[in-house]
């Protein structure tokens, strides 16, 4: 199977969510910009991060999308997804509240984190 090359848009994309998940306290809340509102929450990385039996049917999801990917063309830059949990929802005219969401790569716009350390504080 050829090596695929991730996007610049999956790479700025994961390296956002890495941030959230592994200095949270200093980045804060995963923000995803997408057609139909912000969305601010936890990002999740593993099955330790969210509710067990939530955890187990998305694992379960993964193992079989993995199992029947092996045997399609590569996809592109469409594969990908990426799962906040304890979400606010901002949109024209309102506010939700959602426990947990996917995303998948074409629906975000854009990225970022809640708060944003010294070194790239733009208002010195």
């Amino acid at each position: 199977m050829p090596v695929r090359r991730m996007s610049l848009k999956k790479w700025i994309v994961g390296n956002y969510e890495r941030l959230s998940v592994e200095d949270r306290a200093r980045y804060g809340d995963m923000v995803i910009v997408t057609a139909n509102g912000t969305y601010s929450g936890k990002a999740v990385w593993g099955a330790e991060d969210m509710e067990k039996e939530l955890a187990f049917k998305i694992n379960a999801w993964v193992e079989s999308y993995r199992d029947q990917i092996r045997q399609l063309p590569d996809l592109g830059d469409f594969d990908g997804f990426i799962e906040l949990q304890d979400v606010t929802w901002k949109y024209p005219g309102g506010e939700e509240h959602i426990p947990y969401i996917t995303f998948f790569m074409d629906q975000v716009i854009a990225v970022y984190t809640t708060e944003y350390p010294d070194q790239f504080d733009w208002k010195k």
